[in-house]
């Protein structure tokens, strides 16, 4: 899969950050709230309180809420977070149904 950015400006400066890997255990959880209420949530307020912290969050906080919001343009959050979801699904390995796939079982040829 191709590697998650987002590009930001910052101080005047256009910087742009990679996702990592690694998925903690509570970004992956906010992933799943996130993902069964992103296509019914369009109000701003929903987008300010919900989706900003978690984009941070798949970011592995490389940024602050407030550099997100001043650097970013809004149009684009809703499309970044869909993004965001489906590495964070792809990083865990789900299979169709949304269950992980267990550890011991990876799928990558070596």
């Amino acid at each position: 899969m191709k590697k998650l950015t987002i590009r930001l400006h910052i101080d005047g400066k256009e910087k742009r950050f990679t996702a990592p890997r690694m998925v903690t255990g509570s970004v992956f959880q906010k992933t799943l709230q996130i993902e069964r209420h992103f296509d019914h949530r369009r109000d701003p307020e929903y987008m300010f309180q919900e989706l900003y912290p978690f984009i941070c969050g798949v970011f592995g906080y490389q940024f602050t809420e407030e550099q997100l919001k001043t650097g970013y343009d809004v149009r684009d959050i809703l499309p970044m977070t869909d993004k965001a979801i489906n590495h964070v699904i792809v990083e865990m390995e789900l299979d169709p149904l949304g269950e992980v796939i267990p550890f011991g079982r990876n799928k990558r040829k070596k």
